[in-house]
């Protein structure tokens, strides 16, 4: 990306304040129009075609996951909502580590139905023929942000991240249908429609050394339990699909199955996932 391209492509904002911008994809091509037609936003507030944004799905065995407090405002409210005050003040760095992490998915958003993903709002997208999810890099750091710098630390710490390593392209309606199933909450989530703004970079005397790396070179199953190492909870959810051949589905159908994981090969019924 030129200067001239991050000139005229400022992060947004609300209230007409800058946010601290971060690192951007490299996707972004001013020739081509789905990075630069403007996208009628019904429910995000603030947001940009061609821009890139990060997603943080907490996840916690000390919150309310897979019940309808599972999403409040602010979030760290459902981060540790099932403890009480006295509990939480016993917890030790592991054990906040072992109960509390982030997945992170960075997307430039476009201008195009072709990279609609329907559902957001139940977690990242685990997508073995697009590349998502398969490259992740693990580490523990704490809850991130503009209020959080090299002198004044997190009290959410440790937590473990699991962050996708690709940058990936996503429709500002992937983003919108977002938004809407944020404001439909019990707990309206509001105050995250728009872009937060990213967090200095950390001092390399203050990262952790334990970081890791899984790429999944091959199909996996479902269950998420074993895989990932944490919950990925669809008991809200119920799931209707048939298991005969897909050969007469389109593309952009095969891409929808596959953001819910319900592509299957069609050689075969034996709940390989894509």
């Amino acid at each position: 990306m030129t200067d001239d391209q991050v000139d005229t492509r400022n992060l947004a904002a609300m209230d007409g304040h800058e946010v601290r911008g971060g690192f951007r994809c490299h996707h972004y091509d001013a020739e081509d129009e789905k990075f630069t037609k403007p996208y009628e936003w019904k429910h995000c507030k603030e947001m940009e075609v061609g821009e890139t944004y990060e997603v943080h799905w907490p996840h916690s065995a000390a919150g309310a996951c897979g019940t309808v407090n599972q999403y409040q405002t602010p979030f760290y409210d459902g981060v540790f909502c099932n403890l009480d005050l006295e509990t939480f003040s016993t917890l030790g760095p592991q054990d906040i580590a072992s109960a509390v992490g982030v997945q992170a998915q960075i997307y430039t958003v476009v201008n195009d139905e072709a990279y609609f993903y329907p559902d957001l709002i139940r977690g990242w997208i685990a997508d073995g023929v697009d590349g998502m999810a398969q490259d992740i890099a693990y580490y523990t750091g704490s809850t991130t942000g503009t209020s959080r710098s090299n002198t004044i630390c997190s009290q959410y710490t440790p937590i473990t991240w699991q962050v996708d390593r690709k940058c990936h392209m996503i429709s500002a309606s992937s983003f919108d249908k977002l938004c809407y199933d944020m404001k439909l909450q019990r707990d309206d989530m509001s105050s995250d429609l728009h872009a937060h703004g990213s967090r200095e970079l950390v001092k390399d005397d203050m990262v952790a050394n334990n970081q890791a790396r899984n790429r999944k070179l091959h199909d996996h199953d479902h269950d998420h339990n074993g895989a990932h190492g944490h919950d990925h909870d669809h008991d809200n959810v119920v799931h209707t699909h048939d298991h005969e051949a897909n050969g007469d589905i389109t593309e952009e159908q095969k891409r929808h199955l596959r953001a819910y994981g319900h592509y299957h090969k069609s050689s075969d019924h034996h709940h390989e996932w894509y």
